[in-house]
């Protein structure tokens, strides 16, 4: 197992910092971040990322995935099909974004019902929310086949997805085997789930497909430090 760590826990670093101090202090790879400001956005100039690129190989660390914060400002699930639509390109420039870094895997949010920390963000009904994202998620499997780009859908703060058993549900209902689960294990606390210490292990177990042509649907699990959450709640993510 690799231990990697994520961009957002080194604020105020710019990315080549970020990477060498995530080298320094042991960690074998780090995950970057499509953000709206900063070194990887939307905009970023594919001279760019190959020059980050080069920077990871020259420092000895890994690029495995990509992450993005601006899902919580374009969400797949929106009643805005506008909004909808730029989430969409988000997550297109994300997996084009993790190919040219040689990552393999991108984390996405696959939408909400609701965000405590976004108030402002209507509530989506739980079933428009799943039909939503299921939707934008098979719209999203064969750009991620085209790149060779895992997509990794994260429990996270949504109201959405809250058990394994939905999560398991889900991902067998998009049937891409470039679509599995991103385990967040920082979450199960705080996106709802009543599982017990065996949790883990259930996600596990739960998050295989009943069918032979794929393999395990978890892709990555993370543990984020406090930073990122404080980062997070002063409104830097």
């Amino acid at each position: 197992m690799k231990k990697s760590i994520s961009y957002w826990s080194f604020s105020g670093k710019n990315v080549f910092e970020a990477m060498r101090l995530a080298k320094d202090a042991g960690f074998d790879g780090i995950e970057l971040t499509l953000d709206a400001e900063g070194d990887v956005t939307m905009e970023t100039a594919p001279e760019k990322l190959a020059e980050i690129r080069r920077a990871a190989e020259e420092i000895g660390i890994a690029l495995p995935s990509v992450a993005s914060s601006l899902y919580w400002a374009y969400s797949f699930t929106s009643d805005d099909p506008e909004e909808r639509e730029k989430a969409h390109q988000v997550a297109v420039c994300e997996i084009k974004t993790a190919k040219a870094l040689g990552a393999d895997t991108v984390l996405i949010v696959p939408g909400s019902v609701s965000v405590e920390f976004v108030p402002e963000r209507p509530v989506v009904a739980y079933d428009v929310c799943w039909q939503r994202a299921v939707a934008e998620m098979k719209r999203l499997a064969p750009v991620a086949a085209e790149h060779q780009i895992h997509i990794g859908v994260e429990n996270v703060w949504n109201k959405f997805l809250l058990s394994p058993l939905e999560m398991r549900a889900f991902i067998d209902e998009i049937g891409s085997e470039w679509i599995g689960s991103h385990f967040y294990v920082g979450d199960l606390g705080l996106a709802f789930f009543s599982i017990p210490s065996s949790g883990f292990g259930f996600w596990a177990s739960a998050s295989k497909r009943c069918t032979s042509r794929t393999s395990a649907a978890i892709r990555a699990a993370s543990i984020r430090s406090w930073t990122f959450w404080r980062a997070m709640w002063t409104g830097r993510r």
